[in-house]
């Protein structure tokens, strides 16, 4: 398993690794899901709130969500089939709404970071070249009195 991504500091490294190995996957789970791809395996949701008809299969009330004769809403049907259909349907589409709104955001996110990653690339060299010269000696003069002035007490000599 991947190691997390660190989101807390702009490291270009890890907000690499944020979009490569934890945004696209969910992105590409939410497709998995929602959409019709070779060798999933599984049909799509999307398939089961729109009705899916092939060769084998082409009536649209022989589908996923057919349940025999208590989803033809008879009047002998005393589970209320029917309304079990209805329902079923309502909460997948729902949930197909939902993955194609995670689609949207993920894919959006991901090339948002891809745009930040791009651009802090051309402007690292020119971030670093900004810097001017005093105030780098003055952080190495900030660090250097931290690290060489040691133990925390007095230590200058007195006459």
């Amino acid at each position: 398993m991947a190691e997390k991504a660190d989101v807390k500091h702009f490291d270009l490294k890890q907000m690499e690794n944020f979009r490569d190995l934890e945004v696209e996957p969910v992105r590409r789970d939410a497709k998995v899901t929602r959409e019709d791809t070779p060798d999933s395996g599984v049909r799509p949701l999307g398939d089961l709130v729109a009705g899916y008809t092939t060769p084998e299969n082409p009536k649209k009330a022989d589908q996923i969500l057919r349940i025999g004769h208590i989803g033809r809403g008879d009047h002998e049907d005393l589970v209320s089939g029917k309304t079990l259909l209805t329902a079923v349907t309502a909460s997948a589409t729902k949930i197909d709404e939902l993955l194609g709104e995670q689609m949207t955001f993920f894919k959006e996110l991901k090339e948002a970071l891809t745009e930040t990653i791009e651009e802090a690339n051309k402007t690292k060299e020119k971030n670093l070249d900004a810097i001017d010269a005093q105030t780098l000696l003055q952080t190495f003069d900030e660090v250097d009195a931290l690290t060489v002035g040691g133990s925390g007490g007095d230590d200058e000599e007195t006459s």
